[in-house]
């Protein structure tokens, strides 16, 4: 992903992934608050948080019904 979201994508015990998976009532609510450290495209990083932000926004858009059936 190419999204210059700042993201530690790596699992241990105090990286955003894993706080995010196992401490966050919201998954989107960690990513939504950090920062952009990069442009847009100019670096690839995987991120799960991009993933989740992307997701909230669609749930958002489509409402609970339309996107539990996507």
């Amino acid at each position: 992903m190419n999204s210059g979201l700042e993201w530690e994508e790596d699992y241990t015990t105090s990286s955003d992934a894993t706080l995010m998976l196992y401490n966050a009532e919201d998954v989107s609510a960690i990513p939504i608050g950090k920062k952009i450290n990069t442009k847009r495209g100019e670096s690839w990083y995987y991120s799960s948080g991009t993933s989740n932000i992307l997701s909230k926004y669609y749930r958002n858009l489509l409402g609970d019904s339309i996107y539990r059936t996507f």
